[in-house]
């Protein structure tokens, strides 16, 4: 399946990144996020942390979200450091342009039971209409900024490596 994935990656308009609450951005997620996705200059990756219904507490899903904010932001300065280097033009460029990762806390079973039982205060519990909405909204509205973003982000990259 690995294979299969890698395969497809450079052909996506979105990524999306699924993640357990109780044990967010393991090692081999945090290997193949910064191995194959962002080296792959996808226009958008979407994040989602499931599980949220085993927290303890609302509060407990807000830091597991902020945490995983941080580590993929983390994650995103070290590989473009590593990659251009911390002077380099093209380091301060990309950071400029370092966004707010979207992170969706959701529980996928709380809305697999909501959908099956048509109960809208379990969905709302499950935050996967959040999730939804964000998805339309990007199929829907913003593709065609990464449609052309996308392309011109690689030819940069090999630019800047064929200027080192």
């Amino acid at each position: 399946m690995t294979a299969i994935t890698l395969s497809v990656l450079p052909h996506v308009d979105v990524a999306i990144l699924v993640v357990m609450a109780l044990s967010p951005l393991s090692e081999s997620e945090r290997a193949f996020l910064e191995n194959h996705l962002l080296n792959e200059n996808l226009g958008r990756i979407l994040f989602v942390v499931t599980g949220i219904d085993r927290c303890n507490s609302p509060e407990d899903v807000e830091k597991i979200v902020v945490n995983v904010e941080n580590r993929i932001r983390t994650y995103i300065l070290n590989g473009t450091e590593k990659r251009y280097g911390k002077e380099s033009e093209e380091y301060k460029v990309c950071v400029s342009r370092i966004v707010q990762p979207k992170v969706f806390p959701m529980s996928t079973y709380q809305a697999l039971q909501a959908k099956q039982n048509h109960d809208h205060t379990l969905m709302a519990a499950s935050r996967f209409s959040e999730f939804e909405a964000a998805l339309e909204t990007f199929l829907a509205e913003e593709r065609g900024i990464i449609f052309l973003q996308v392309p011109v982000n690689r030819v940069v990259g090999v630019w800047g490596a064929v200027e080192r």
